[in-house]
């Protein structure tokens, strides 16, 4: 999804650009910064919880109340 978005970006006619992402939208901007450091000039990343950590600690409790409030 990133790269998908990187191409819209260079499709638009921008070059180098800043990205902000929250949450989920975190994860994109992180792995967009990754994969493509010369098109990201900027990087703002709000209220991303460690991967590793979030699944390490995951049980079902957690589970049941972290889905549930999804839907």
């Amino acid at each position: 999804m990133a790269s998908d978005q990187v191409a819209l970006m260079h499709a638009l006619g921008n070059d180098r650009f800043a990205v902000a992402g929250h949450d989920r939208g975190g994860r994109l901007a992180h792995r967009m910064a990754l994969d493509h450091p010369n098109t990201v000039e900027r990087i703002a990343v709000i209220d991303i919880a460690p991967t590793a950590t979030m699944y390490a600690r995951t049980d079902k409790e957690f589970a049941t109340r972290y889905f549930g409030g999804s839907f």
